[in-house]
């Protein structure tokens, strides 16, 4: 059974969903961690900065503005450049 080709097609298809659910939760982790630090440095943000943070899909920009909070000195100078 396990040597069919279905199965293996199945077993692919639940590796490939695994892997995308995955980085989903990597996604939102990273969202809540730069809503966090940015919470202890500047405040509770507003629904529009969290909108704004929700919709920042690359991973490498989540990683620039969470290094930025250390230098930013609100939300608006953090997300300034993404408006």
């Amino acid at each position: 059974m396990k040597e069919s080709v279905t199965y293996q097609a199945i077993l692919q298809e639940g590796r490939e969903e695994g892997r995308e659910e995955g980085r989903e939760e990597g996604r939102a982790e990273s969202r809540q961690i730069l809503l966090a630090l940015g919470t202890v440095r500047f405040g509770k943000p507003s629904p529009k900065i969290r909108r704004a943070v929700a919709r920042i899909a690359d991973p490498e920009t989540r990683i620039r503005l969470a290094v930025r909070i250390l230098s930013a000195r609100n939300w608006a100078e953090l997300l300034g450049e993404m408006e």
